[in-house]
């Protein structure tokens, strides 16, 4: 459909630089515009990555026959209103995660691109992770049996800058910003969330508004249960799973040097009662480009997103649904 194809990146921050490390300015047929509210951040990345020109407003970017796709890397507050702009000027939309700060935030997106016919991917790129995208393979496969227990852990120091350590501006804080993530691959995994247990905490990281760790307890519908804890505030480096899967014939776990499997029904993938290795750990660094590709194939091609704006909403209802949980001291049924 789209051979070739325009695409304007909003918002020249850190997110767009990495958008563009990948097919997006290295394929000749996309034409890589730019606009940011500061002019010179702009000019600097189109310089950068050799783009096709800048736009000095937003409306100049919607009114522009030369650009198919918007690639909307704003702040959380703005995700509404420049997502409904592009919506009503026809313009096909690339918008990075979360989806929005709220359902209701997220359902005036979805109205408005439901209404406009235009497309929508939202760009969560753990959807992509090695890790997570083999253990679906493998559990549809049986190699491990019945699943019953799916861990993902994300501990890391880190104090988010600007915007993002202003709980408002964010819709939260690490839970939404980091932990959304995943949250996508726990339900890729899992299937359908039946209820949310959440605590949070912020002992450490007080620069930011939100909480700066969260602890899930998801229970899917199936009957697996599903544990997630994600934060900034962890000074040391642990050896936690990245992500476990624990089912009733063996396990699989990528523990940061690697993804592993044992399995007690494949000799495939049991080496005399050790794990086997399938491949090195790779994360952001391979799942960006691997979603900018995915989503310029589907372009092309016209296929359905692995990532739809109703699979992002789903993302946000367990977030929101941690924060409700913590509110009421309750576990949230969805």
């Amino acid at each position: 459909m789209y051979e070739n194809m325009g695409v304007a990146i909003i918002g020249c921050g850190g997110i767009a630089h990495a958008h563009c490390n990948t097919v997006l300015a290295k394929d000749d047929t996309i034409q890589l515009y730019m606009y940011d509210v500061d002019l010179e951040k702009a000019e600097s990345m189109c310089q950068q990555y050799s783009g096709a020109g800048i736009f000095d407003t937003y409306q100049e970017v919607l009114s522009s026959e030369k650009v198919d796709v918007v690639d909307i890397c704003v702040p959380h507050d703005f995700h509404v209103p420049v997502t409904i702009a592009a919506a009503r000027a026809g313009k096909h939309i690339l918008l990075e995660k979360p989806i929005a700060r709220t359902l209701r935030e997220a359902d005036q997106i979805l109205k408005a691109v439901g209404d406009s016919g235009v497309r929508l991917f939202v760009a969560e790129c753990w959807h992509f992770y090695p890790s997570a995208v083999k253990s679906r393979e493998l559990i549809d496969q049986g190699v491990i049996g019945v699943p019953f227990l799916i861990q993902a852990n994300s501990l890391q120091y880190h104090t988010p800058p600007e915007w993002r350590a202003v709980k408002d501006k964010m819709g939260g804080g690490v839970l939404i910003d980091r932990g959304i993530h995943f949250i996508n691959y726990l339900r890729m995994l899992g299937g359908k969330v039946e209820s949310v247990s959440a605590t949070f905490n912020h002992q450490t990281i007080h620069s930011m508004e939100g909480e700066d760790t969260a602890s899930l307890l998801l229970k899917f519908q199936n009957g697996v249960t599903g544990q997630l804890t994600v934060s900034w505030a962890t000074r040391t480096a642990m050896n936690w799973p990245w992500l476990a899967v624990y089912g009733s014939e063996g396990n699989m776990y990528d523990t940061g040097d690697g993804f592993y499997v044992q399995s007690f029904i494949n000799e495939r993938y049991n080496d005399k009662g050790k794990p086997v290795r399938l491949f090195d750990t790779m994360l952001e660094d391979y799942t960006i480009p691997a979603e900018m590709e995915h989503f310029v194939e589907c372009m092309r091609s016209g296929e359905k997103f692995k990532v739809t704006g109703l699979d992002a909403r789903a993302d946000l209802e367990v977030v929101e649904a941690g924060h409700r949980s913590v509110e009421t001291g309750k576990f949230i049924y969805l």
